[in-house]
């Protein structure tokens, strides 16, 4: 990771956090900050069930994002993301109540259909774009209204759980991840998400496949004179996308929820938006995604215990994400015009947008 990134997301932070503050003091007052502040620490990390909350929380967050950080880094600006998170969930809410057996078998028989489930939806987003010659972006996004859709038809018509009324949920699941710590949400997929991270960094870093990753996005034309057939390519790179997507919504159900619930993945507040935020945000193929998806996750948990204390709602975590990610985007664009002073811009140029997003350096 090289400074000038460094600099552009602590930068970001910074604007993100004013921003809240700003918002704080205009709501409840500028005398309210202060308990503003301990509120939001005390929500994000000041007892063992916040801590474990907000583990839990970036799960998803770390997981979705690595999925979106290995499409923007072959240049495929595939956002539909939110749309295998919800795949993966309900496969999991209708798998888990189904499969008899041992409780790890079970685990590991939902998780295995959330992955693939996720990754079949990735697929449809592939092939739909390749056959439709429709923009993957266009697509994707498209997608997730029909995910969001399909979810709460399934559900209902379907996996609903007789004993629920007035609630579109699935049957509760027999067995759960295991819990790491009582009274709290902190659950052990936690090990899963940082398994795939490490899996990720080293791939990007030290094998053949992340370096072909990393060309394909840069110069996907040479990539292709390389050997690199585009649409396989880019069909096993939505696949492994939609794969980690769909696993994350199998840990949420398998470890918080513990049933689907209809209306809690998907739509505008889905941590598969946050972790595509993550993916902007943090530099790809970097342990930092870690850290980077607790603090995106501790905004959430920790402005809850604000909304608790001085009555501003917890969805300010949204436009502070929202802020966060367009200050990191324009400080990423000036530091690469700013090291090409010769370069001619190009306001149009789609390889110095691709670059931009992915974080990463311009051909």
């Amino acid at each position: 990771m090289d400074y000038r990134s460094a600099r552009a997301m602590a930068g970001a932070l910074l604007v993100g956090l004013a921003l809240a503050g700003a918002v704080i003091a205009a709501v409840a007052g500028s005398g309210e900050l202060p308990i503003a502040g301990k509120a939001f620490i005390s929500g994000a990390f000041g007892s063992a069930t916040a801590w474990g909350a907000t583990v839990a929380t970036a799960v998803p967050v770390l997981l979705t994002g690595i999925g979106a950080s290995i499409a923007f880094r072959a240049g495929i600006f595939n956002l539909g993301q939110p749309g295998m998170f919800v795949a993966g969930a309900v496969a999991a809410g209708a798998v888990a109540p189904a499969v008899p057996g041992p409780g790890w078998l079970n685990v590991v028989i939902t998780l295995a259909a959330s992955v693939a489930i996720g990754a079949a939806w990735a697929a449809v987003i592939a092939a739909g774009s390749q056959i439709t010659a429709i923009d993957v972006l266009v697509l994707s996004l498209i997608m997730n209204y029909l995910a969001d859709g399909l979810a709460t038809l399934l559900t209902t018509r379907v996996f609903q759980d007789p004993a629920v009324l007035g609630i579109i949920e699935t049957r509760m699941v027999p067995a759960r991840l295991p819990l790491l710590a009582q009274q709290s949400s902190f659950h052990s997929g936690v090990f899963l998400a940082l398994a795939a991270c490490v899996v990720y960094w080293w791939v990007m870093n030290r094998s053949r496949a992340g370096h072909r990753l990393q060309l394909y996005g840069r110069n996907p034309k040479f990539a292709a004179a390389s050997g690199t057939a585009r649409r396989g390519y880019e069909m096993r790179v939505t696949v492994a996308t939609g794969s980690l997507c769909g696993l994350a919504g199998g840990v949420q159900v398998l470890g918080v929820f513990l049933r689907y619930i209809d209306g809690s993945i998907g739509g505008a507040a889905s941590y598969a938006w946050t972790g595509v935020i993550l993916a902007i945000l943090v530099p790809l193929g970097t342990l930092l995604l870690i850290p980077g998806a607790m603090f995106l996750a501790s905004l959430q948990t920790g402005l809850l215990g604000v909304e608790r204390a001085v009555g501003v709602s917890s969805r300010l975590s949204l436009v502070v994400q929202a802020v966060v990610m367009i200050a990191v985007a324009y400080g990423r664009g000036r530091a690469q015009r700013s090291s090409e002073p010769n370069a001619q811009p190009d306001a149009g140029s789609s390889a110095e947008q691709k670059t931009v997003l992915a974080g990463g350096v311009a051909p």
